[in-house]
């Protein structure tokens, strides 16, 4: 492989052997754009540049129906409907199909659609998916009704979520978040190669390697997040031994540690509105994992209520003393659109003099406007400790 750019060569990369894939780690001036040619495979993209980020994933393939795939955005609505758009470039002069598989007859078709071409190389799609669906096959479709595979297949399967993703904030102050993500393998990780971990408020990304099952480590630089800017997550993504992706995913809670806080944040201050409404917090608990006399370490957890139409945005958590002075803040912990059932938050070294963990909602409902946005604060109420 040859890779090649403007203001200077490089020396060659050193290869790394992995579950389907080869990692090429390289220098490059930060300005610059590159590109990569070989004599025996074709690249899903080509040209990249030094500012999209400290790593890339390209897909080789020898296939002549290539696809130059720049994005693409799946979603299953509830298991029954694969839909979103790709923005690729294939070869002209066909069209385009999805030939979905299911795991009950892996070797034929159960359902194909086609892609609609809109503009600027997008193409949109909305597929029936089959009882059991595995895999989704892009196929280029010529004029006599030939079909050409191309080297783009979906996994449709489930790759198994680990359960046990954390986020750590190495920033005290609230509003700057410089996180780093740890987890377990996935269920099926004897299948994947990649794991690609996402952080919503500014899209960057980090790949992780698999084997052994982990534990796994992602580290991001500083950046900013706030309660109303966009959305708060930390997505995790999945590529195959075979170089495709699943199109199942997992959002994750974003931790923004706000220990620099000395006492309950000024929240009509902020911008905050005062909810009025008793949310119930039911079944909650702490559970102490530290057997060390003195010291407290565990799990706070407790049964998310319903808001109506009042979205759920956050949590702020503080260590108060007895009598509700606040020793210091704790953690903001952002919550994904889909709630689970439970929150869970890990707690460590919790102060000595630390009675209960005071625990702010934070929501948010649209007005007539989706632009018009109201946001709001519940009364803490105190997780014993």
């Amino acid at each position: 492989m040859k890779f090649g750019w403007s203001t200077r060569e490089s020396s060659s990369p050193v290869p790394f052997g992995g579950k389907g894939y080869v990692r090429y780690d390289f220098e490059i001036p930060p300005t610059a754009c590159f590109s990569l040619e070989s004599a025996n495979h074709h690249f899903t993209t080509k040209d990249f540049c030094a500012g999209n980020g400290p790593a890339f994933v390209t897909h080789a393939s020898d296939t002549e129906f290539l696809i130059n795939l720049f994005g693409y955005e799946y979603g299953m609505v509830e298991g029954e409907i694969l839909s979103e758009a790709m923005v690729m470039i294939g070869p002209g002069g066909y069209r385009y199909v999805l030939n979905i598989y299911s795991a009950d007859d892996p070797g034929n078709p159960a359902e194909t659609c086609d892609l609609h071409y809109y503009s600027d190389g997008i193409w949109g799609f909305e597929c029936a998916l089959p009882d059991n669906p595995l895999r989704a096959h892009l196929c280029a479709i010529d004029g006599n009704e030939g079909e050409h595979p191309t080297h783009v297949i979906i996994r449709l399967d489930d790759p198994g979520h680990p359960g046990n993703l954390e986020v750590i904030d190495r920033n005290p102050a609230i509003g700057e978040i410089e996180p780093e993500i740890r987890f377990g393998g996935a269920a099926r990780e004897s299948e994947i190669a990649l794991y690609e971990i996402v952080t919503s408020w500014d899209w960057d990304s980090r790949y992780v390697s698999t084997g052994g099952g982990g534990p796994y480590t992602a580290v991001f630089g500083e950046s900013e997040i706030w309660w109303n800017a966009g959305s708060r997550f930390v997505r995790l993504h999945y590529m195959d031994t075979g170089g495709n992706p699943f199109v199942r995913y997992a959002d994750y809670p974003v931790v923004d540690n706000i220990s620099d806080l000395g006492a309950f944040l000024e929240y009509k201050a902020e911008g905050f509105k005062e909810f009025e409404p008793v949310l119930d917090h039911q079944n909650a608990r702490f559970t102490d994992f530290d057997l060390d006399e003195g010291r407290r370490t565990g799990m706070v957890e407790w049964t998310i209520p319903e808001t109506g139409n009042f979205v759920l945005i956050a949590y702020d958590l503080y260590y108060v003393m007895n009598g509700g002075g606040v020793i210091r803040g704790k953690d903001r912990v952002y919550l994904p659109e889909a709630l689970p059932g439970t929150f869970r938050h890990k707690t460590e070294d919790v102060p000595p003099a630390a009675e209960s963990l005071a625990v702010v909602p934070l929501l948010k409902i649209c007005d007539s406007s989706e632009d018009d946005v109201l946001w709001y604060y519940a009364d803490p109420f105190h997780q014993q400790g």
